[in-house]
């Protein structure tokens, strides 16, 4: 008999293949599947849409507050910028554990966590006191999605992520006091 030699299938990557998803399939998917959908997110990220969706979200929110064009506009701007720059410090937090991930992947997963926010005019529209606790609980809906978007786009377990929150408040206080003594030093002379 011949010898016949055994050839390895080629495959690169242990991770699953995904058939591609429409926006308001991904929009379903964060509300409703979100694990599946965060794996699908970080695999094949979408920047534009979710930069789109914080703009949505933004927009929805000026209206709900009864701001004008201006300040519509305006929102939506700094929505954009403060979202980049969050993610810019989730991007250097995941290069401290040593992960290296594609800022891309990390905007997509948390520009479309937070869609649980769109929630909260509904919950607000409630009669009180359960307006407020409904408000509450889509605080923490958009927080926990938040919190499981960073870990799913890091890597990193949800609990160490959790851990580094309080590192966080601590360094931006003493950023804010350091700002503050420095500002009083310099308005002295």
């Amino acid at each position: 008999m011949e010898d016949i030699p055994y050839v390895r299938p080629m495959t690169t990557s242990t991770a699953p293949i995904f058939s591609p998803l429409t926006f308001l399939e991904r929009v379903y998917g964060v509300l409703f599947l979100p694990g599946e959908t965060f794996a699908h997110l970080r695999s094949q990220p979408a920047t534009l849409e979710a930069a789109l969706t914080i703009i949505l979200i933004r927009g929805l929110e000026s209206l709900r507050s009864g701001q004008g064009a201006v300040g519509t506009l305006l929102g939506m701007v700094l929505a954009l910028v403060g979202w980049s720059l969050l993610c810019r410090v989730l991007w250097s937090l995941g290069a401290i554990y040593g992960r290296v991930v594609s800022y891309g992947a990390l905007l997509t997963l948390t520009g479309y966590a937070s869609l649980p926010w769109l929630c909260l005019a509904p919950a607000l529209s409630l009669p009180s006191p359960w307006g407020r606790l409904a408000a509450i609980a889509v605080m923490l809906w958009f927080g926990i999605w938040q919190l499981w978007a960073t870990s799913v786009a890091l890597e990193i377990s949800g609990l160490r992520l959790l851990w580094l929150i309080p590192l966080a408040a601590v360094g931006g206080f003493l950023s804010v006091t350091w700002l503050a003594v420095l500002i009083g030093l310099v308005f002295s002379f």
